[in-house]
């Protein structure tokens, strides 16, 4: 929607069906498959920074397409860490100071690499280059597969199980995403 309204990407009945379907999985998911659960969620800070995130995110991916034909994703990456870090270098230094002090081992590090180059670099370079060919409103659709895509890890690494709510909404959410990515009327 950030799109549309930013950047002019056209919306057309597969887009808004695709998102709709997307919306209404994720809080089928939310409310555990009782929709009427959406009157009793409680919302705590963290869940407030989250849709902060979320929202930010959206702008991200919509000024992703805005980018400079002459500047490389990797040059745009690198200048967005920067940026990131520089922004970020006050409340991490006071966390580190006040908060918890950091303990520097060999885990440490293993999951500083992990995230820096698997999560960040990698990921976001994969990403922009999505939003690059398919536009930032398809490309937004896939993040709804994070719910489900953690269903399967926890059943696979913690040994949870599926219930009806998840399995019902992961086969809305992905009926969403096929009909905006497959159907070319």
């Amino acid at each position: 929607l950030l799109g549309a309204w930013i950047v002019n990407e056209k919306l057309h009945w597969k887009n808004i069906t695709g998102i709709i379907l997307c919306i209404v999985g994720t809080l089928y998911l939310l409310t555990n498959g009782d929709m009427h659960n959406i009157f009793s969620l409680r919302f705590g800070k963290g869940d407030l920074w989250m849709i902060g995130a979320g929202i930010s995110f959206g702008a991200y991916n919509v000024f992703v397409k805005k980018k400079p034909a002459g500047i490389s994703n990797k040059s745009f990456l690198l200048c967005l860490f920067i940026i990131g870090a520089i922004l970020l270098l006050p409340a991490a230094l006071y966390e580190m100071n006040y908060v918890q002090p950091v303990v520097y081992n060999t885990h440490l590090l293993w999951v500083v690499l992990y995230i820096g180059i698997g999560n960040s670099t990698i990921s976001y370079l994969i990403w922009n280059n999505a939003i690059q060919k398919i536009g930032a409103g398809k490309a937004s659709l896939f993040l709804t597969l994070g719910p489900i895509l953690s269903s399967f890890e926890a059943v696979l690494f913690l040994n949870e199980s599926f219930n009806q709510a998840q399995i019902i909404s992961g086969i809305i959410i992905i009926l969403g995403i096929v009909i905006l990515s497959l159907i070319h009327i």
